[in-house]
Parts: C-alpha cells; structure tokens; sequence
C-alpha cells in the first residue's frame, strides 16, 4: 500500500485471503477472487461489529482469538474454459490478534492462519500470516512506527504464474514472503505540516514449481519521503516522493522504480474517510534490451457511511506487477476496482455485496486478461461470540487479442461459481 495511508486511521479493514498472491497489489486480487466464500469483512461501528469483537485482558494487553469455519463448493476447481472440474472442501482459519498499550507505545501482533482441504487433493493447503507493529511517540513533533510480517501463501491455481496450464496434476505455487516497514514522522499531529521518512523493505521466496519460478524470487529497497499539509479539522493533502530496488534472482527483470503521488488523506469525523492518490511511475531496467516503462499509477482506498447501518466501501489500484511473468521481459500493469455495500439489518443480522474487476494489461506476445468477480455474503449473530451464514460468488475471466498468440486466447477464458456456509466463533 501506499504511503498516504499513514497519514489517516480509515474503517476498511484488511483481511487476507488464502488465494494468493505475493505482493500489495496481488494480494488485493486474490481478495478479489474469493471474497464471498473466505472471509469475515467488519463494516461499520455498529452493534453487529461490537458483538463480534470480545477480547481478553492479559493485564494491560487484550487478546482476541478467533476461528472461521468454512464449507466450500466450487464449479471449476483449475479455471478451465471446458470439462469443467467442480470440488467441495473444507477451511479452516484461526486468528490471533494481541493489542496493547503503555505509556506512549503502542503494539500489535497478529497470527492468521488457513487451513484447507478440498475432494481435489492438489488444491489442499495451509497459510500462514505473522505481523508485528509498534508506534512509539518520541514528543509532541516526533513519532516513530514500524511493522514486520512473515507469510508462507499460494496462488490459486489456474491464475498468475498458472493461468491457462493448470489440471488435476498441477501443483499450485507455493510461496514466502517477508515485508518490513520503517518510518519517522516529524510535525506534531494537530500541525499544518508533518513530515514522514520511512523505508520499506521485501523478500519473496517461491517454494515449489521451479520450472516456473526459476529467476522469479526477488527483493526490494524503497525508500520513501512525505510531506502533507492540514487543510481542515481531519483533512490533509500530501506528496510524496519513493525510489524502488527490485533485484530478481535472474537478473533479467532488475529495474529501479522512481515514484511520485499527489493526494488527500480524509479524517473520520464526517461520512467520507480514507485516501486517494495519483501519480506516476517510471521503472528503469537493467537489461540495456528491455526498455523504460512509465505509467500512470493510483491508489484510492475510500469508506463511504451515508447511515450507522451502511457503509460503501471502495478500492482503486493501478501499478506494476513484479511477480508475473513475461516473454516480453516488461512488467505487467494491474489495474483493480472493487466496490463493497455493508448494511447491518439488524443488531444481529448483516450482509455484504461487492462487485470487482482485475485486468491484467501485458505486451504481446503475453495475452491481457480482466477477471470479473460479483457476490453476496449474509452472516448472523446468533449469540455475541458467535456469527454463522452463507455467501455466494461468481467470477469470470475474459482475454484480449494478441495477433502473435491467439490461438492460446481460449486457454485463458473461464466461469466459476462457489458457494460457501461458514461459522465464526470468537472466543
């Protein structure tokens, strides 16, 4: 995610799913793919939201466990476009979530955990997410926030590194990934002016399929720097300004990205909050063959709460892709639209709607794909600890057209349907 985020606390919370994909932009699109069967979204602070969140004290420290269960039937199991393989399965998801606070520090810990295994050997997998933050306030101007993760994922076969070659002998495509933040903020928080520092920093490690994989692992170095400005009581424009290592084991797709945002971060106070933010990027090669790409990126995360029952919830995202591959040699760009309606019934009784679209944009002779997903998800508080319901979703992709490639175009294409019950229990 993008720096802006920091500047403003905002309600859309972020959950991962376990389909799979190993960076901040991919991630989102793996959401995209299995929201409506996976997850259990938080919407807004209603009496729903409240029930669902117990904790316990461990003397200054609140300890929130959690586990989803979930059955699942899916219609297309390897994406295919024919002979179509439907699959049932099981998940499930432990979390754990330690909050605390002393004095002027602030920590967070968090474990997720998916455990899944479906008729379908080869789709069975276990995930797992360990995160760690802290923010520390060093005086009245300065600040001091960093976060560390850990994650072993996959990606759901029949998409990024798979797309178009996966059956019931295809392994999926294991995964880790380490992310580390840093950043130092200047200015006190009710100043017209702050200022931010930080660096970030990745490691992505394929596990398995190296006749896929071979060259893809990579790691990155991103500085970057942030000045906003206070407009009003909760509102503030900011830019920013980030410089990108990316170094692949292969070599061939080294390149330096050099970034530039403009944007505005808005408070909690009124019925609109969240960030957005446009800029560009150019991504400088080393491989004197392949030449500078230069694209127009943006990274919009909004909440929109028009009552205390409703909220809308909408994700814009466009940058370069780093971990698919290309016979081009040049970056994939993704763009992302997602749009989610939260809408409490009742104390007790929630739904949650969301239509998306990912699109892959390559250079031939790679083929462009977009992947349209749509779904309902109804959840039920039957006690305060325990919530119980069922979702649907449905998802297709389309291809573009390649002169060099046609012939592979129907390789890509597929529909699915999946369907899931599920029970959540917060102890």
């Amino acid at each position: 995610m993008l720096i802006g985020q920091h500047l403003v606390l905002w309600p859309i919370l972020y959950i991962r799913f376990s389909s799979g994909y190993p960076t901040r932009t991919m991630s989102i699109q793996s959401n995209l793919l299995a929201v409506a069967c996976t997850t259990a979204l938080l919407g807004s602070a209603s009496s729903f939201a409240q029930q669902a969140t117990p904790s316990i004290d461990l003397g200054g420290l609140d300890l929130s466990p959690s586990v989803n269960i979930e059955f699942i039937s899916n219609s297309n199991a390897f994406l295919t476009p024919d002979d179509e393989t439907d699959t049932t399965g099981g998940l499930v998801s432990p979390r754990l979530e330690l909050q605390g606070e002393r004095r002027l520090l602030q920590i967070g810990l968090v474990y997720q955990g998916d455990y899944a295994t479906f008729s379908e050997d080869n789709l069975d997998y276990d995930d797992h997410l360990l995160r760690f933050n802290a923010n520390a306030e060093l005086g009245v101007r300065k600040r001091l926030s960093g976060s560390l993760s850990i994650s072993k994922d996959h990606q759901t076969l029949g998409t990024r590194l798979t797309r178009g070659i996966a059956d019931e002998n295809t392994d999926q495509v294991e995964f880790t990934e380490a992310e580390a933040e840093f950043s130092f903020f200047y200015g006190a928080q009710a100043a017209r002016g702050n200022i931010e520092v930080g660096l970030e920093l990745g490691a992505l490690n394929f596990l398995n399929q190296e006749s896929i994989t071979n060259g893809a692992d990579f790691t990155s170095a991103e500085p970057f720097a942030v000045f906003s400005y206070r407009i009003s009581s909760d509102t503030r424009v900011f830019v920013e300004g980030r410089f990108g290592q990316f170094s692949f084991d292969d070599e061939i797709r080294d390149h330096d990205d050099l970034s530039a945002f403009a944007g505005v971060a808005l408070g909690g106070s009124g019925k609109t909050n969240g960030t957005a933010q446009l800029g560009f990027t150019q991504a400088s090669f080393d491989d004197r063959n392949t030449g500078d790409q230069e694209i127009l990126v943006a990274d919009v995360l909004l909440s929109w709460r028009p009552s205390g029952q409703s909220q809308f919830d909408l994700i814009l995202n466009r940058e370069f892709d780093n971990t698919d591959t290309n016979a081009s040699g040049e970056l994939t760009v993704s763009d992302t639209v997602r749009l989610d309606w939260i809408h409490d019934w009742s104390s007790r009784v929630r739904t949650n709607a969301f239509v998306s679209n990912v699109a892959d944009n390559r250079e031939c002779p790679n083929i462009d794909s977009d992947i349209f997903s749509a779904g309902v998800r109804l959840g039920v508080a039957v006690r305060r600890w325990l919530e119980i319901g069922a979702g649907f979703q449905t998802s297709s992709r389309t291809s573009g057209s390649c002169p060099v490639a046609d012939t592979q175009l129907l390789d890509l294409d597929f529909d699915q349907q999946r369907g899931s019950i599920f029970l959540k229990a917060t102890l």
